[in-house]
């Protein structure tokens, strides 16, 4: 499952790194989806949220179509899109952020997460940001995550996304890894690094998505 970034309110799932994932992945044999979810210019937080769970239970209601395998899926973002992930990995219906939008039925729980440029609290000017956070729901349960993070990032503060990571590891997460790229910036999981990120996102879905 492939949510695009944006900043909350633009981009859009047919935007070139998106697409071209999403077609790579489908040639190497993964049942793909990318996703289109409401912008805060249309809704507010948690709209995005709620949409982005939304389309993992359609995902799961339509699984015998698609031959998915719901015990293995996995969701990578890139910037407010590994902020969307993180937190469709990290939150249960339990936090009321399912929404209204069908399939309930099913469960949007996932395998495993993999981000780029992860926003892991939101910014302030957001309402109920904390409610919003990644980094609000640190656990020793939380699912695998890689998340990838440039040291010359002007746009998500490097530091937060460290912060995170070492959370995590002390709460006793199981699987947390970091790719922190030294002098790559906001588009480091899309762009320059891309040898080195690609592998490393390979990786970890081969890892945790193979049949035991």
């Amino acid at each position: 499952v492939i949510i695009h970034g944006g900043g909350w309110n633009a981009g859009d799932k047919r935007d070139r790194p998106y697409r071209l994932m999403l077609l790579d992945y489908a040639l190497k044999g993964y049942v793909a989806i990318s996703v289109n979810y409401r912008l805060t210019r249309v809704a507010p937080i948690p709209a995005c949220i709620e949409d982005c769970k939304c389309a993992v239970r359609w995902l799961k209601a339509h699984a015998k179509e698609y031959h998915v395998d719901t015990n293995r899926i996995a969701a990578y973002g890139h910037s407010a899109g590994a902020h969307l992930v993180l937190m469709l990995g990290l939150t249960g219906p339990e936090t009321g952020l399912e929404g209204d939008g069908g399939w309930n039925d099913f469960s949007s729980s996932i395998t495993a997460v993999a981000g780029g440029s992860p926003p892991t609290a939101l910014p302030g000017r957001y309402a109920n940001a904390e409610k919003y956070s990644p980094v609000s729901y640190i656990s020793d349960k939380a699912l695998p995550i890689l998340l990838i993070q440039g040291s010359a990032d002007r746009i998500v503060n490097p530091q937060t996304t460290d912060d995170f990571v070492a959370k995590m590891k002390q709460a006793g997460a199981k699987d947390i890894r970091y790719e922190k790229i030294e002098g790559a910036e906001h588009d480091v999981a899309y762009n320059n690094y891309l040898d080195r990120t690609s592998k490393a996102i390979d990786t970890f879905f081969d890892d945790v998505l193979a049949k035991k």
